[in-house]
């Protein structure tokens, strides 16, 4: 668990301008393979409708709430909103996508499980709704696996009532989130097959951490059958194939991807990994300069492309990485030990002790202090 979080309410009567619009997909002009006989057989995979189903008491409770006469009165997105409030007290954020009759039964799940919930209890009322891609002010906090602050999906429920003769691009509504504070940046509405999308993906990218390729596979294939324009499912399915030794196939995916988004930053490091592999040096070197070309505003993906490289015994490759995400977020201790680490496996001791101390003063922490002091003495 990380905290308890509030839901807040907010109304959003303005018409806002054209940079809020989805940002379109471009069709990619290769095909992405989609090779199950690499794989074991199936497991089973929630649908989409599965996924937002509520147990019949859970559906009758909310209807019954949804349409007392006493409320008649109250537009339907603030009574939906009520009612998720009300149910939701005792909610806690933990990092697990779950169903919504998983969320509402644990009580806890992460922004997707919210979302998931709330879409489930507006699709009973039919009420509209939308999902918006946001990010907090840039304040990164990071422990092994958790971007606290960042970039994450909330669901806006629609005003049903509201009418306007003009063609707008926002309607008025209410959103819910978690942690809302008033700083969060728009970045791009997601559409609903995004959305449906990600659900699959959180689950391929739990089964690869869990060492599972078959259901990485299978959850990644059923993320872009909704989605095709999914870059973390279709980047998860060409790690899948590396991993089988079709190593045609991984490129196959990897070039489809880099179709959609050229500067997709996780796909070229990958890809440029592949490269390497498979004895290329020549491609492996052009697709890093692309690779550090990119502009990619999130230092959490620079941090963790420098852990893997220096799990990758690359530590050049893995200073560079550090170095991008340093640009952008310099007060983050941990991209401090990370450059301290690159450098120690260099063999530039006096860089190592620089920022090592540099990681000392910019955490707030005593243990960790005491750590990093303890690290400079041993040196």
């Amino acid at each position: 668990m990380l905290a308890k979080r509030k839901l807040r309410l907010w109304c959003l009567m303005g018409i806002f301008c054209t940079g809020c619009q989805t940002i379109p997909e471009p069709g990619p002009s290769a095909e992405l393979p989609l090779v199950s006989a690499l794989f074991e057989s199936r497991p089973e995979i929630p649908s989409i409708e599965s996924i937002h189903q509520l147990s019949s008491s859970e559906q009758v409770k909310f209807l019954a709430y949804y349409h007392d006469p006493s409320r008649a009165t109250i537009a339907g997105h603030r009574r939906l909103y009520a009612y998720l409030d009300n149910i939701t007290r005792r909610f806690d954020y933990d990092k697990d996508t779950v169903t919504a009759q998983q969320a509402l039964e644990r009580q806890e799940g992460d922004c997707l499980s919210l979302a998931i919930l709330t879409t489930a209890l507006a699709q009973l009322a039919e009420v509209p709704v939308s999902y918006q891609l946001i990010e907090s002010d840039p304040v990164y906090a990071f422990t092994d696996k958790v971007v606290l602050k960042g970039v994450h999906l909330r669901t806006k429920l629609i005003d049903q009532n509201w009418r306007s003769d003009k063609r707008v691009l926002w309607r008025p509504g209410t959103i819910v989130d978690y942690f809302p504070d008033g700083s969060e940046k728009f970045l791009a509405n997601v559409s609903e097959q995004d959305y449906a999308a990600r659900f699959y993906v959180n689950h391929a990218v739990k089964a690869l951490q869990n060492g599972s390729r078959t259901n990485a596979f299978w959850y990644a294939r059923e993320a872009v059958q909704v989605n095709p324009h999914s870059e973390d499912a279709i980047n998860i399915l060409a790690l899948t194939y590396k991993q089988s030794g079709a190593f045609d196939l991984a490129e196959q995916a990897y070039k489809y991807a880099l179709d959609l988004n050229p500067s997709a930053l996780s796909v070229l490091r990958n890809y440029r990994n592949l490269l390497l592999e498979v004895q290329r040096p020549a491609e492996a070197k052009a697709l890093e300069k692309r690779l550090f070309n990119s502009e990619i505003p999130n230092p959490y993906r620079w941090y963790i492309a420098g852990n893997e490289s220096l799990a990758a015994g690359q530590p050049r490759m893995a200073k560079k990485h550090f170095e991008k995400a340093l640009e952008i977020a310099p007060y983050v201790h941990q991209l401090h030990f990370g450059m301290a680490k690159a450098y120690y496996q260099i063999g530039d001791l006096e860089k190592t002790k620089w920022h090592l101390e540099q990681a000392r003063q910019v955490t707030q922490r005593p243990p960790l202090q005491q750590l990093y002091s303890a690290k400079l003495a041993a040196l």
